[in-house]
């Protein structure tokens, strides 16, 4: 019998024999500067469409408010699953400024409604015809792009084959053909995610007391008989996310698996923190507002799996609507015949397609990237070295982004480049604040929030560091000490800044202090990530602000001084800031910390305008020193003689002078750098 290092060997071997160099577009390696999702668009419509057999499909549109009504290109974006849902921050790949963005819960899952169960009526042609509809039902002539990735590229392929003249590009992640052979490798005993996770497999097997040597399908359908029993199906969920979890965690970028228990924890993926963000921020309004069809996870994942629950909250009835999909859909090998789609390329095959895949991809294998390329070598296959299954993997989302502005650039010219002055300066531009009035430079709001502080001396230290950064809006949330604002230490260490103090809000959770906010930047230290074990990847926060584009708002989150910030607080965020420090001793105190991520903001929003002379109070920023460059002055006044009285007065009126007056700094020296789009060679 092989031995699982044999075993491993095969699977590897099978995988990536298929993939000549020379077949492949690209090979793309890990980028050293990668990109940012854009800020939040905002909601421009949403709602119900009845698409027949009981089922509601629901809807949102999203764009810039500043762009509501105006033409622009239409993106269709395919979640994956069947029946993962869509979140907020899948709008995110797409630059808000140039797209309006379409995101749906397909049949049975998310906020989609239905009558009976949430896999009735429910398959592949049904949901191409779902998707044919809402664009007649929004008015859109085609979609410019169509976005999807896992089972979302069945789904965009399928669609884009059955309605070629309504979709204009596509955009691919983990491709996906729901053949038999891509279906076993995930649930077969003997399929390459059981050889390289057999302890996982081991367990999602025996919850169906299946013995070892059992039929290549016998596991999957034992589920598909336990997801249709209402009283056998809450635990057939757990086994199979937590398999799913186990399979995921092949990937190193994936996330952290555990074993614990008899069953795998799959604990910090960016999909369970993206769940874990929209949970806390919504939770009261989706309690009030959940259909059947929706499980305490927003119908999209169950339970314990690795995170607390929050136990206070009454679970409603739920149907575990990822996992009886994802079942039933592999089941039925995704409604589709075997070669369904690779035997009717010829029907998309001038539609511009860019796929990205991650070779360590554990849930759709490369080789289906490679097989679909080999029939469609007009598409561009972007095989991103060492990235996993998740759009949130940094690299693969990295190609993504850089995907959709490609695909913008086909549909129509880029915009001009905006002149030097106008209007309020992009955070992209790292420029002297001497061009732009400090008006326009606090056009963004900005609020910095601390999380659990202790020390009174520590809230009233940052509030002085906002204020000398031009900063003034303080949140705490849940402080040690409901009075600490009033305390005498926190006015000794604000140090002229009590006005920041008065202004401060106290908040019981971070969710509302975040409420409203378009980009949430969370703070950490090394230790402080290790200690939660999370694959979240630091930012420095002067790189990442080159790269984000212009926000409305932003709000930067600072943890408890001894333990930083929790886990659950950043899965609230959409970026983990780092600031570097000595490998040997990176301990930053917070209102240390507060004072650099403040002055790299500023910086990034312009700077200061210097100020004339004569112009109130002197700049702090270009001090010239009174002895640096007069010849009259002493070069060591320790060694020379004491300078007689009025020779002294001369310096000192001098030095007043310089004091009111900038250090003079020719223009020539002056330079001014836009960080563009980023380009990976």
């Amino acid at each position: 019998m092989p031995t699982p290092l044999l075993l491993l060997a095969l699977q590897a071997a099978a995988l990536l024999a298929p993939l000549p160099t020379r077949r492949i577009t690209r090979l793309q390696a890990a980028s050293t500067r990668r990109r940012g999702l854009h800020r939040s668009p905002d909601l421009e419509q949403d709602g119900y469409l009845g698409v027949g057999d009981g089922h509601e499909i629901y809807y949102q549109v999203k764009t810039l408010k500043k762009k509501f009504g105006e033409p622009l290109p239409t993106a269709l974006w395919l979640h994956g699953g069947p029946g993962a849902g869509c979140y907020p921050n899948h709008a995110r790949f797409f630059d808000p400024e140039k797209w309006r963005v379409v995101l749906l819960d397909q049949r049975g899952c998310g906020k989609s409604k239905y009558t009976g169960e949430c896999w009735d009526a429910n398959d592949t042609p049904r949901l191409v015809h779902d998707l044919e509809l809402l664009r007649a039902h929004l008015n859109v002539t085609t979609w410019d792009c169509v976005q999807g990735g896992s089972w979302g590229s069945t789904l965009a392929l399928a669609y884009a084959q059955s309605h070629p003249s309504s979709v204009r590009s596509l955009v691919l992640r983990g491709v996906c053909l729901m053949r038999p052979l891509e279906i076993d490798w995930l649930f077969s005993p003997n399929g390459g995610a059981a050889s390289l996770a057999p302890k996982g497999f081991e367990a999602f097997r025996k919850h169906v007391s299946l013995e070892e040597g059992c039929d290549e399908r016998a596991v999957l359908h034992a589920y598909y008989e336990r997801f249709a029993d209402p009283k056998t199906r809450d635990a057939a969920a757990r086994a199979w996310a937590s398999w799913e979890g186990a399979a995921s965690s092949i990937s190193r970028r994936s996330g952290v698996a555990t074993f614990s228990k008899g069953e795998w924890a799959f604990e910090h993926s960016p999909e369970y923190q993206e769940y874990m963000a929209n949970r806390t921020r919504d939770k009261v309004a989706s309690l009030a507002n959940r259909t059947q069809s929706e499980d305490y996870f927003n119908g999209t994942t169950v339970p314990e799996l690795g995170s607390t629950v929050d136990k206070a909250l009454p679970k409603p009835k739920r149907q575990p609507a990822q996992q009886m999909l994802t079942c039933a859909y592999s089941v039925k090998n995704g409604f589709l015949h075997e070669d369904s789609i690779l035997g009717s390329i010829d029907k998309i095959r001038d539609i511009p397609c860019i796929a990205v895949q991650g070779s360590n991809d554990p849930i759709c294998p490369p080789r289906t990237a490679y097989d679909l390329h080999k029939a469609w070598p007009e598409m561009e296959l972007v095989l991103v070295a060492g990235g996993g299954h998740s759009q949130y993997d940094p690299d693969v989302q990295h190609e993504l982004l850089e995907a959709t502005d490609r695909m913008h650039g086909r549909l129509a010219p880029p915009a001009p480049t905006p002149k030097r002055g106008g209007g309020r300066p992009s955070t992209r531009l790292y420029a002297t604040a001497r061009d732009d009035d400090f008006s326009a430079l606090t056009a963004t709001k900005t609020r910095f929030v601390l999380v659990q502080t202790r020390h009174p001396g520590n809230v009233g230290a940052a509030a002085r560091a906002l204020l000398t950064m031009g900063f003034d809006e303080l949140v705490l949330v849940d402080p040690a000490d409901r009075k600490i604002l009033n305390r005498q230490k926190a006015i000794d260490g604000a140090s002229g800044a009590r006005g920041i103090l008065e202004k401060a809000k106290i908040e019981d959770s971070l969710a509302a202090a975040l409420e409203g906010f378009d980009l949430r930047c969370a703070t950490g230290m090394p230790t402080d990530m290790a200690r939660s074990r999370s694959t979240r990847v630091f930012r420095e926060p002067r790189e990442y602000f080159q790269e984000i584009g212009e926000v409305g708002s932003v709000a930067f989150v600072f943890g408890n001084e001894r333990l930083g910030l929790a886990e659950e607080d950043m899965a609230l965020c959409d970026v983990v800031l780092g600031i570097p420090t000595n490998p040997d001793f990176g301990s930053l105190n917070l209102a240390s910390a507060v004072q650099l991520v403040a002055y790299d903001w500023r910086q990034a929003l312009g700077g200061f305008p210097s100020r004339q002379r004569g112009g109130g109070r002197p700049s702090t920023r270009l001090y010239a020193s009174p002895i640096d460059d007069d010849p009259a002055a002493p070069e060591d006044l320790e060694t020379r003689a004491p300078a007689p009285p009025d020779t002294i007065l001369a310096w000192r009126e001098s030095a007043q002078h310089r004091m009111e007056e900038p250090m003079a700094v020719p223009t020539e020296s002056l330079t001014f750098t836009e960080v563009g789009e980023v380009t990976v060679s």
